[in-house]
């Protein structure tokens, strides 16, 4: 059998004219699939790829085929510059497409402007229709009718490029030619931007033909298996240059449950990319536990990449027109403000301009990443985001073409980060592939992905319905699954695992998990083995008991005004502060009266004090003044000076500040016990039987100045 060899250089069939009118052309209604590899890719003659007609839920786009998870929701191409210092965009997002079927004639006009339908077709051949052709004479449809004549790539019988001489010519078999079939699935179709007045964008045409192949390899190698490409050829047909080009990937990245993605840039790499937020991608459309990372990666290299969100504030909210979709294509934001790399880029003064969104690497924490954005709060909110990668500015002369090829990877690893890293491995793969011609290369196609679920797994211990007493840890612990990558780990207090499910996941055949501090809690738990297929079948479920250990500190004191009314909550915080001046405390000893000196057991660090008399558990109690005879205090304490939690004059009645107080002080002295002003409140220790007892605090003028501090 011969074997079609790539077409590299595609000659133009006419030269360019006149300023093109709009047609009045219908949008195309055809549609392909590319499923001859590990992948299943929707594709349109709309500009779209993956979302159109019927396949608008994320379901235009799977990997790995057979497990019905989808990375990408929508994507789709976008073209804009400068004709005569005018901008001109063609390129939409879920609707309003801006591309029309077939190609433009000499004067930059469809070929027939009132009716573009006989162009409404997709082409798509295996390598296998070729090889059953040359056995038995049948060709399939597409075979049959390849368009040589609108530019699909096509090779004599001495494997050289066949020139097409009309556009009406198609592929002689009879004659030895064969079509050019990149890896084992190679679709081809034809569109441009005349074809009718562009909704949405509101933009003059430009004047472009798009030649588009796309193709999917169903090889030997895992990573080019779960991977699809696309080769765009723009063909400029306008009669003045077409200036500061750019082409674009607008894509709408679900990566299986949408509301907890994230993107970023690998420059280098020319690559946007999207991960998961977390290392659990949840829901029942989610990739589970360790899901993948998807790039989209710009083989010939990008020269920005911008993200933006639906109903997002300002400049940063999705693209309504052409200009603004022009904006985003040179990594600016939709109303032309620079992006910079620190927050969420937009209407920053801090940080470095750039064209690239999020170029820093989320898997070492760098900046600016979504995971560190620069920020005191670095962390972004994880959610849905759109993203669109471009290339490099380009000029096309009349009568000028040019070619950019496109891959959408996919990369998982042991955890959600882990598959960044992953993805970038591929790209490098597929990157040398592409760059030695190889990736071009005919693949005959492999049997069909098979789907290999990991097996079932038991569960060994702890033993089903023990109580484990007050633990710090409790390791779980299961058998091996066969064909297990990860195993996911479900713990809830609800035996169905409806509510309140922590799901953690594990490489390893056990995992430890933390009990909750001072509670003692009944939790059910079982087991999944996942592997890249899928996941297996839920172990059988069990139950343990634990309490969790006592971590003493003091929690819940507020501050009241003189009717009950919280007004600060934070006012003992500085009891566990080892910065707390002084850095001992006085502390009375139990059953002794707090104003006897004979009481004092010490001047001990407050919260080590707990510590070294755990376990118990340790709280505040208000007291009330009316019935108790004590004080409370208006802001009589002081935040600014550090060390001093609170101060009060016994002598005088009044606060002892590095700063001036607030002006709500009140100043009524606390009352004086023995030589020791009473506070407002109680500290109160509860043992494990339900046994309480009081802790006695003191106060000290620890230097000397009539003035007490706790």
């Amino acid at each position: 059998m011969r074997i079609a060899t790539p077409l590299l250089v595609l000659l133009l069939l006419a030269v360019p004219a006149r300023a093109q009118t709009p047609g009045q052309c219908a949008l195309g209604q055809a549609q392909a699939t590319l499923d001859a590899s590990n992948v299943f890719a929707a594709v349109f003659n709309t500009g779209s790829l993956f979302f159109g007609n019927a396949l608008t839920n994320g379901d235009g786009y799977l990997v790995p085929r057979f497990t019905g998870r989808s990375p990408i929701f929508a994507a789709g191409l976008w073209v804009g510059g400068r004709v005569g210092g005018e901008v001109r965009v063609a390129g939409a997002r879920y609707t309003n497409f801006n591309f029309w079927p077939g190609p433009l004639d000499a004067s930059g006009s469809p070929v027939n402007p009132a009716d573009c339908s006989a162009y409404d077709r997709i082409f798509a051949v295996r390598l296998s229709d070729v090889a059953a052709y040359e056995q038995t004479g049948t060709a399939t449809a597409d075979l049959a009718a390849w368009p040589v004549g609108l530019g699909a790539a096509t090779v004599d019988a001495g494997g050289q490029p066949v020139v097409p001489t009309s556009l009406a010519q198609t592929i002689d078999l009879a004659a030895g030619e064969r079509p050019v079939v990149y890896g084992s699935q190679t679709a081809f179709w034809v569109m441009n931007d005349v074809g009718n007045v562009k909704p949405g964008t509101l933009s003059p045409p430009i004047g472009i033909e798009v030649r588009v192949h796309a193709f999917v390899t169903g090889g030997p190698e895992p990573d080019v298996r779960r991977a699809s490409f696309y080769r765009y050829e723009l063909v400029y047909r306008g009669a003045t240059p077409f200036e500061g080009g750019r082409m674009s990937l607008f894509s709408d990245p679900d990566l299986g449950n949408a509301a907890d993605d994230y993107v970023g840039t690998d420059v280098p790499r020319g690559m946007a990319f999207v991960y998961n937020a977390d290392n659990d991608d949840e829901g029942s459309t989610g990739y589970g536990v360790a899901p993948p990372a998807v790039g989209f990666d710009l083989l010939d290299g990008a020269g920005a990449s911008s993200y933006f969100i639906g109903g997002g504030p300002g400049g940063t909210s999705d693209p309504t027109t052409g200009v603004q979709i022009y904006n985003f294509q040179q990594g600016l934001w939709a109303d032309g403000s620079e992006m910079r790399a620190y927050g969420n880029g937009y209407a920053q003064t801090q940080g470095a301009v750039t064209p690239f969104a999020f170029p820093g690497d989320p898997v070492t924490g760098q900046p600016w990443s979504e995971v560190n954005n620069g920020t005191p709060t670095p962390v972004n909110t994880k959610g849905d985001r759109r993203m669109a990668v471009s290339t490099p500015a380009f000029t096309l002369q009349p009568g000028e073409s040019r070619t950019f090829d496109l891959a959408v990877l996919y990369g998982r690893g042991s955890s959600n980060l882990a598959s960044i890293t992953v993805l970038r491995g591929v790209s490098d793969r597929v990157q040398a592939m592409h760059d030695d011609g190889s990736l071009f290369l005919p693949v005959p196609e492999g049997p069909p992905p098979v789907v290999v679920l990991p097996g079932a797994t038991s569960l060994v211990s702890p033993a089903d319905g023990i109580d484990l007493g007050t633990v710090n840890s409790v390791l779980l612990d299961w058998t091996p699954a066969l064909r297990a990558d990860l195993y996911a780990i479900d713990l809830s207090p609800d035996p169905t695992f409806t509510t309140d499910v922590r799901r953690t996941s594990s490489s390893l055949d056990s995992v430890r998990v933390y009990p909750t501090s001072y509670l003692r809690e009944t939790l059910f738990w079982r087991v999944q083995a996942v592997n890249e297929d899928g996941a297996g079948p839920f172990s059988e479920v069990r139950s343990y008991t634990a309490t969790g250990p006592y971590r003493p500190e003091i929690l819940g004191v507020d501050e009241r005004d003189a009717n009950g009314n919280v007004i600060d909550t934070d006012l003992l915080s500085s009891l566990n502060s080892p910065t707390t001046r002084p850095p001992t405390y006085l502390v009375g000893a139990q059953g002794a009266a707090s104003n006897s000196p004979s009481a004092v057991i010490g001047r001990l660090d407050f919260n080590g004090y707990l510590l070294a008399n755990a376990p118990r558990e340790y709280e505040i109690r208000w007291v009330d003044a009316a019935t108790e005879g004590q004080v409370v205090l208006n802001r009589a304490w002081d935040r600014t000076a550090p060390g001093r939690a609170f101060l009060t004059c016994v002598e005088t009645g009044t606060v002892v500040s590095n700063t001036a107080g607030p002006a709500n002080l009140v100043t009524t002295p606390a009352p004086v016990v023995g030589g020791y002003p009473r506070m407002p409140f109680q500290a109160w220790e509860i043992e494990q039987d339900g046994t309480e007892r009081q802790v006695h605090l003191n106060v000290l003028d620890d230097d000397a100045d009539g003035c007490y501090s706790f």
